[in-house]
């Protein structure tokens, strides 16, 4: 091509000076020194600006016939800065200049197209073209840039993405990469060229966004194509900037800053400033402080310095177009957020690096819709028709239709579950509380699974009585949705993914756990899917790296964070965890995988250490998930094997016959494909427990009734496990039986998966007839009178006994100020404590004299309540009952008054004569502090709380303090020996023990947690 020379150039002019920018790029050079011989047309003139190579790229530009002339600048020369003296070296100035980079390799009709684009249209000044990966040729790497309100360079494109086709034809963008860029001359001029003071990153977007605002279209031509290897953002060119970090964050502020509107400066400054300082926390809480330095010295070296800004907006103060008219070229206000889910979306995933080939393959996958997204940059509407969204919506639909029943104010209780406590502060107290406020009180560890509602409450806005609803609502259809993504690694088809998360949300199991208030199943099937990838993660499964160099630390460190999140709702779990640790460890493939089966084994039970005294107490508790004990007969063993958890509301176990089935059948394909085998075996091992347990009736310390092991988290597991071998097993079947001949497989392997399909069907049709309603409730669970309540608040503490038929018997609780509320079954003090208190409630409802209310007031019980339905001869006993008052029928219930005075603290002088004190409230809802008045002789201080060893009391009087001694023998209640003189006294209770192993249980979280928190190798491309 013959160069062309005008001086002043227009629009149709087709001359073309190249400048290729090279440093130490000999790995990338001989390719793009190829590239540029084989263009046609080829460029009028191709300059070659070095910077200081010290490898062999100066003699590979001498001796290159596809270059004309070589500059030598300094190493430390900008990018924008070697562009321009490239240009300034032309001595004839032509119409086009096309800036490339020495690891950009062009097509060799590149040039021709970007020409045809921009000469055939006037108002393009900028043209780009479509970037390909450099050892990806198909890879998208650029259809044009723009930047966020962030600084975060957005391309448009879903990571990894391959050209389809889906772009094709020409756009306007707000700016398009360097590598590549064809410029007219007089443009360049008019806008001064690239910023030199961006001397590596935003360069092209500040000039595109500067070409916009001058009236000039920025376009994408993608007939013209480009290899880009982007050593620079990937970490692959020997010289980099010190802090590339530092440098990009730095030049997406001024980018930003420097271009945007001036009727919004103030406000963009104040936003990416407190944006900056958030970043950098969360850097720090990355584990990278290079990089939270790096956020922390842009603030320094652009937004704490304005008069560089300001230069530069006098530079771009003459701007032909208003700057709201470009709103359509940036990112829409949702991208951060979409790119947050997908980001999210893509940890879910077992491989951590998608290869052709992987210890999960096997056989022939059919093409996953997900693979390819249509053309754009991800709308909502494209979004929305995503199969996992539609699967997520479909499920939140069902469960809002079963739930019909229960939309209506109050607390939602019955079932096993216990109303919650109204905020997240009052679960935090009661999990590290020494004493709990439970009927007489009570030392006893408060149960894991409070402290996972606390976690729960707390993310809420500190709204403990959302957790609940949300959970059972919402947690279905997010199983479901997680069970559809982690099974992406295992290169199933879309249809056979919806299939698995439609069956999992819908399980019997979840539908029982949800009419019965069983949260904490829920919740493990939730966490389930995400535990399972961090375990395969942990361990290497489905990771490009072979060995040990496989093994995740991070992963691990999540893995024993869930696993024990798990063992915390549901302690049934530790016999499946230690089995699956065991036969890791058996069959483990290296030492250091070994080594994780042992943490994965050790860990998550050592974060329940402070609970683990209540099991060595009563080991039974590990067989029993919290709640209320429900009362049920023994569920036939054979059940289990089709996912029949029994109990209220189960459905019917001939729902689960289908999938029972197909996991039978999968035994065919266990011996060709591994994660069948895994599956199986996993599922094997939840079976047999589900059956053993299911034959086991335990009486809890805390109860004198016998109650059924209810076995639906095991049986969550294993349904899940029975999934993944199903789905595993099914890949490509169709393809397998088309091929092989006719026989008794084809009809028998049709019926079988038409009962597999139809099983998630009929589960999802009997929630919605049934409806969540029966036992749940909504609505008041308070059984005390609001007058009740009220004095139980008041200095003197009074305590209320509550009666309650209870399947033939009469339980009874003792109530404060508050009602029975999540947590207090657990906290219960054993029944063994309890004695003298079970035989004066059965004296009083015998109507057994006077001193069954004598032992109430000692007790602290003003009133008794008999909540309905009320038993005949139980209100002719209480009537009758000396000292009782019948004062009010609340409702279907009666209630009595205690005649004489009760209260908390009482004085016993040598007489015997009681004498209530009243106790100052205080932050400790168990704590007494109470003023003893002056006597002739010691006294005994009672306390209506059992005797513990943790009871201490400090009496002051007008000149000492001392610790008060407890009598050598006392009852059932606390009692201190008290003197004469007047005195302050304080009664607390403390666990210096539990204390401790609260702490370490402390660190130990947030040790794992920091291990967990995504560190950053390197900087990615668009990082910032």
């Amino acid at each position: 091509m013959s160069q062309d020379t005008h001086p002043s150039p227009m629009p149709d002019d087709r001359g073309v000076v190249a400048v290729v920018v090279a440093h130490d790029g000999e790995e990338f050079l001989p390719r793009t020194l190829a590239a540029l011989k084989a263009l046609d047309p080829r460029p009028d003139t191709v300059v070659a600006v070095d910077t200081g190579s010290t490898d062999s790229t100066p003699a590979l530009l001498a001796a290159s016939p596809a270059i004309d002339h070589v500059i030598t600048l300094p190493a430390d020369t900008g990018f924008a800065s070697a562009v321009h003296a490239g240009v300034e070296s032309v001595a004839h100035p032509t119409g086009w200049l096309w800036l490339l980079h020495d690891d950009s390799a062009p097509a060799p009709e590149a040039l021709g197209a970007l020409l045809d684009c921009a000469v055939d249209q006037p108002s393009v000044a900028v043209c780009g073209p479509k970037v390909l990966g450099w050892d990806e040729p198909r890879r998208l790497l650029e259809v044009g840039v723009t930047i966020s309100r962030s600084g975060r360079r957005h391309t448009g494109l879903e990571p990894g993405e391959q050209d389809q086709g889906q772009y094709e034809g020409q756009r306007d963008t707000l700016a398009v990469g360097t590598a590549g860029l064809l410029v007219r001359r007089d443009v360049w001029d008019e806008l001064g060229g690239l910023d030199r003071s961006l001397h590596f990153f935003r360069d092209d977007v500040d000039f595109g966004w500067r070409a916009n605002l001058a009236g000039h279209r920025v376009v994408v031509a993608t007939s013209s194509v480009i290899h880009h290897a982007e050593a620079m953002a990937r970490g692959r060119r020997v010289e980099a900037p010190r802090d590339p970090h530092a440098v990009d964050r730095a030049s997406a502020l001024y980018t930003l800053l420097a271009n945007g509107r001036t009727s919004t400066l103030v406000f963009r400054w104040l936003w990416l400033l407190l944006q900056t300082l958030v970043r950098a926390l969360g850097y720090v809480l990355g584990k990278a402080p290079r990089e939270a330095a790096a956020e922390l010295s842009a603030v320094w070296t652009v937004l704490l310095r304005p008069g560089r800004l300001w230069r530069a907006r006098r530079e771009r103060r003459d701007r032909k177009v208003p700057a709201r008219s470009l709103r359509s070229l940036f990112p829409p206000p949702g991208q951060q957020v979409r790119q947050t889910f997908d980001t999210l979306a893509g940890s879910l995933s077992i491989e951590t690096d998608v290869h052709p080939s992987t210890i999960l393959e096997s056989g022939p996958v059919e093409e996953d819709l997900d693979s390819f997204v249509a053309a754009g940059s991800g709308r909502l509407g494209r979004w929305v028709r995503r199969p996992g969204v539609l699967l997520f919506a479909g499920l939140v639909a069902i469960e809002l239709i079963a739930w019909r029943g229960l939309y209506r104010g109050g607390a939602l209780h019955g079932g096993a579950m216990l109303p919650m406590p109204s905020g997240a502060s009052d679960l935090w107290q009661s999990y590290t509380a020494s004493w709990h406020p439970v009927t007489l009180g009570s030392g006893t560890m408060a149960h894991p699974s409070t402290a996972v509602l606390a976690v729960l409450a707390t993310v809420l806005l500190g709204h403990a009585t959302w957790v609940v609803p949300v959970v059972l609502v919402a947690g279905p259809p997010l199983a479901g949705l997680l069970a559809y993504q982690v099974t992406r690694s295992f290169g199933l088809s879309p249809r056979l993914r919806l299939w698995i998360g439609a069956a999992y949300a819908l399980n019997p199991v979840f539908l029982a756990a949800s009419a019965q208030g069983r949260w904490t199943t829920v919740l493990v099937g939730v966490v389930a899917p995400l535990a399972a990838v961090a375990v395969a993660r942990a361990v290497g499964l489905g990771s490009s790296g072979r060995g040990d160099r496989a093994i995740s630390v991070r992963a691990t460190a999540v893995a024993v964070l869930l696993l024990g999140v798990m063992l915390a709702l549901a302690p049934l779990l530790i016999v499946p965890f230690l089995g699956a640790a065991i036969a890791l460890g058996v069959w483990a493939p290296s030492p250091r995988a070994r080594a994780v089966a042992v943490v994965l084994a050790v860990g998550p039970p050592a974060l329940l250490l402070p609970w683990w005294s209540v099991v060595v107490s009563d080991p039974t508790v590990l067989l029993l998930e919290p709640g209320v004990p429900l009362v049920g007969e023994s569920l036939a063993p054979w059940q289990a094997v089709f996912f029949d958890a029994g109990g209220l509301w189960s459905a019917p176990w001939w729902f689960g016959l289908g999938l029972a089935l197909a996991a039978l059948v999968a035994v065919l394909r266990a011996q060709q494909v591994a994660p069948v085998r895994a599956a199986l075996a996993f599922l094997g091992l939840c079976l047999a427990w589900a059956l053993s347990v299911d034959t086991i009736t335990v009486t809890p310390d805390t109860s004198a009734q016998p109650v059924v092991v209810w076995s639906g988290s095991v049986l969550v597991l294993a349904l899940g496990a029975s999934l993944v071998a199903v789905g595993t097993a099914a890949r490509g079947g169709r393809m397998r039986l088309q091929l092989a001949t006719f026989s008794w497989r084809q009809p028998t392997f049709a019926a079988v998966a038409a009962l597999a399909l139809l099983s998630p069907l009929l589960w999802g049709v009997t929630w919605i007839d049934r409806g969540a309603d029966g036992p749940l409730d909504r609505g008041s669970a308070n059984p005390l009178p609001a007058f009740v309540r009220a004095q139980s608040a008041l200095p003197e503490q009074i305590r209320t006994l509550v009666l309650e038929p209870a399947d033939g018997r009469l339980a009874y609780t003792v109530l404060r100020s508050r009602d029975a509320q999540w947590g207090d079954i657990e906290t219960a003090p054993p029944v063994d404590r309890l004695t003298s208190m079970n035989a004066v409630v059965s004296d009083l409802a015998s109507g057994r004299g006077s001193a069954p209310v004598d032992e109430l007031v000692s007790r602290g019980v003003q009133y008794v309540l008999a909540v309905a339905p009320v038993d005949h001869k139980l209100e002719v006993a209480l009537d009758s009952a000396p000292g009782l008052l019948r004062v009010a029928n609340p409702g279907q219930s009666s209630l009595w008054r205690v005649e004489l005075a009760a209260g908390r603290v009482t004085v016993l002088a040598s007489d015997t004569k009681r004498e209530v004190l009243g106790s100052e409230v205080s932050g400790d809802p168990v704590a007494a502090q109470v003023q003893v008045p002056g006597a002739e002789t010691d006294r005994l201080l009672e306390l209506a709380e059992l005797a513990d060893d943790g009871w201490v009391a400090t009496a002051t009087t007008s000149d000492q303090t001392r610790e008060l001694p407890t009598p050598t023998a006392s009852e059932w209640a606390q009692r201190f020996i008290v003197g004469a003189a007047p005195s302050d006294v304080a009664m607390v209770v403390d666990n210096p023990w539990r204390r401790v192993l609260l702490w370490a249980q402390l660190l130990a979280v947030v040790a794992l947690v920091l291990i967990a928190l995504p560190g950053r190798s390197r900087p990615d491309e668009g990082a910032v």
